[in-house]
């Protein structure tokens, strides 16, 4: 089976205090500029991931997935599949299926590489060679 790597980003708010359809107005018609920035720079780390892990470059892994932390229906059996897939130490195995990370974070087959900001993407890849060379 082919490494994967979740980017789990910071969660989205509604921005308005109303249903799905509400009006944008006053304090809430502005998003938090900080949030949106984080959320862009995970948007690019992303593109670069995905880019780097194209097969006709010789990458192997199977899945690049950026991630909605709210979204449990799908997170957790994901991070449980790829734990008893790799079978990381067991300390980090808990921490990831449990969330006891930062957000945004970037995990690696069930392992957290990366957790409170976002990384630069020459960062990521490094470290994930250096995981899938060292193990």
């Amino acid at each position: 089976m082919n490494p994967s790597i979740l980017l789990i980003r910071e969660d989205a708010e509604q921005w308005t205090g109303s249903d799905c359809c509400g009006k944008l107005e006053g304090k809430n018609a502005h998003p938090d500029k900080e949030r949106e920035r984080i959320m862009g720079e995970m948007g690019c780390l992303f593109m670069d991931l995905q880019e780097w892990c194209r097969p006709d470059l010789g990458n192997t892994m199977s899945d690049v997935l950026l991630i909605d932390p709210r979204n449990q229906p799908f997170l957790f059996p994901k991070i449980l599949r790829d734990i008893f897939r790799v079978c990381p130490p067991f300390k980090e195995a808990l921490k990831t299926l449990f969330m006891v990370y930062s957000l945004p974070a970037v995990v690696l087959s069930g392992k957290v590489l990366f957790s409170g900001k976002v990384p630069d993407p020459s960062q990521v890849i490094r470290q994930i060679q250096n995981e899938l060379e060292s193990g």
